[in-house]
């Protein structure tokens, strides 16, 4: 747990631990937020040109391309049994799902009606 501390501000940067980098992240945040009306411009400041970046949208569909690697990574150093785990695990989601469908879908045709 004492490993998401950085030694110095600096160090959490430059070592390429992504615990500690959020760690921060959220440290400056919150004090900036904390600051005021006297942290607002620098909150504007960092809004403004992350509202240029791609949103979810992108996050899409790259996120399948990363989920192959994860799943040919995984496969390769413990073998075929993590699939089994892995074939498993969404059963049950999808089994969640099935059982769950015919009591999500009449409040969905509720909210059209209204």
């Amino acid at each position: 747990m004492l490993g998401i501390i950085p030694t110095t501000f600096v160090s959490a940067f430059t070592e390429g631990e992504v615990l500690q980098t959020l760690l921060i992240a959220l440290l400056c945040g919150f004090a900036l937020q904390a600051m005021g009306s006297v942290g607002q411009p620098i909150l504007r400041g960092v809004a403004h040109p992350a509202a240029r970046l791609p949103g979810p949208r992108h996050g899409d569909v790259v996120a399948p391309i990363g989920a192959f690697g994860a799943m040919a990574a995984v496969t390769g150093s413990a073998g075929l049994d993590a699939l089994k785990s892995l074939a498993v695990l969404m059963l049950g989601f999808y089994v969640t799902c099935a059982l769950r469908l015919p009591r999500a879908r009449p409040a969905a045709a509720d909210r059209r009606r209204a």
